[in-house]
């Protein structure tokens, strides 16, 4: 264990140029944001604009253009209705709706003064839950994609960052989990996001 645990170290060191260790660049970072999370394709339908909340631990030396990012967001809207099923509207229902994921995504930023604008993009797994006021709730994981882009921006010691991102859930039944026959279920969700770096 300790010999595969030293292998790892040094690959992971052996990624990072060596100019980045001559210039005392911190390899990683923290981040913590939240802003608005509008729904997309069929969720608009089921959900209402709602609200996130993330956390995150970039790793990469500053210097660097390419970085990691590992994520854990939270998304919680209000149920406006339920989609429609084998072409018959049903009746709408009150209630919540959460969506819990831990995402790992690559970054490419430039550096333009106290800017630095970047792009963003990986996968990640999504638990999807429903808490209707009538009926029982449902949770159900699944795996999805996500990319956007944003820009970060000194703040005196820490940076400040704004950004959008569009995510696509690998799903066939969204929220309702009566849904069976809705196949071609679009379950996106745009999460704009406003936040510190540390």
């Amino acid at each position: 264990m300790t010999i595969r645990r030293l292998a790892l170290a040094l690959l992971l060191f052996g990624l990072v140029p060596a100019t980045a260790f001559a210039q005392g660049s911190r390899l990683w970072h923290v981040g913590f944001g939240g802003g608005v999370s509008v729904p997309a394709g069929d969720f608009k339908d089921v959900l209402k604009t709602g609200a996130h909340g993330q956390a995150f631990v970039g790793i990469g030396p500053a210097s660097s253009n390419f970085g990691t990012r590992l994520a854990v967001n939270y998304q919680h809207f209000d149920l406006k209705g339920l989609p429609v099923v084998s072409g018959a509207p049903t009746t709408t229902s009150n209630g919540s709706g959460n969506i819990v994921s831990g995402l790992a995504n690559l970054t490419y930023g430039i550096n333009f003064g106290i800017l630095r604008p970047y792009l963003t993009a990986g996968l990640g797994a999504f638990d999807v839950m429903s808490k209707p006021e009538s009926g029982s709730s449902t949770s159900d994981v699944k795996f999805g994609v996500n990319g956007g882009a944003g820009v970060s921006f000194k703040l005196g010691q820490i940076r400040g960052f704004v950004e959008g991102r569009y995510e696509n859930l690998f799903t066939d039944k969204g929220l309702d989990a009566n849904a069976t026959n809705s196949k071609d279920f679009a379950a996106q969700v745009i999460p704009v996001t406003f936040g510190v770096m540390f």
